[in-house]
């Protein structure tokens, strides 16, 4: 009988294939667990966090659907509707809106360095509640300028998505892209 002290490493590379292999998968084994508790521990723990995120948001539901119970007649929540739509009014589509983007979009481009090299209107769209207007833009820029463009189209309060982006150049980049725009329609009813 073979105490497991007495083994040796020229032992286990000489040994029969079945015991090589045991001795590989335990070792693979003891890495997979390893690797497995590694990775699942903080998943773990996120999922308890966002299942006591779930248990409050249940509850802020239930005191919210209480206050509703609660609330006045419908004159006061079309009064507060009102107040809403005025409060929308700068995201609705008007005739205006594409050149007050084109003068909003090369403030932008003046103001984070880049140089625009052509502008063109590409065709708008309408989706059930939007309206897409779509510009297919050239500019030239360094890539800490073009960063800092796209940093100051997002703080603005439009949604903005670039789309095709096509880039040449090495320290001085030409950028081709299309930038849509995304407006609220008025409801027609």
């Amino acid at each position: 009988m073979i105490d497991i002290q007495d083994l040796h490493w020229r032992q286990i590379i000489t040994a029969p294939n079945w015991l090589r292999h045991l001795v590989a998968l335990s070792i693979s084994m003891l890495i997979a667990a390893a690797g497995w508790y590694g990775v699942m521990s903080p998943e773990l723990e996120t999922a308890e966090h966002q299942q006591q995120q779930w248990i409050t948001a249940q509850q802020t539901t239930q005191t919210y659907q209480r206050q509703l119970l609660k609330q006045p007649a419908a004159d006061f929540l079309n009064e507060q509707l009102h107040q809403l739509d005025t409060q929308l009014q700068p995201y609705y589509y008007s005739a205006a809106q594409p050149a007050d983007f084109i003068r909003y979009f090369t403030d932008f481009i003046a103001l984070s360095g880049c140089q625009l090299i052509d502008i063109k209107r590409v065709s708008d769209t309408t989706a059930e509640r939007f309206r897409v207007l779509r510009w297919q833009v050239k500019i030239q820029s360094s890539y800490f300028q073009f960063i800092e463009f796209v940093r100051l189209i997002n703080s603005g309060s439009q949604l903005v998505t670039f789309n095709e982006l096509a880039i040449t150049g090495d320290s001085l980049l030409t950028l081709n892209m299309t930038i849509s725009v995304y407006r609220l329609e008025r409801s027609t009813s």
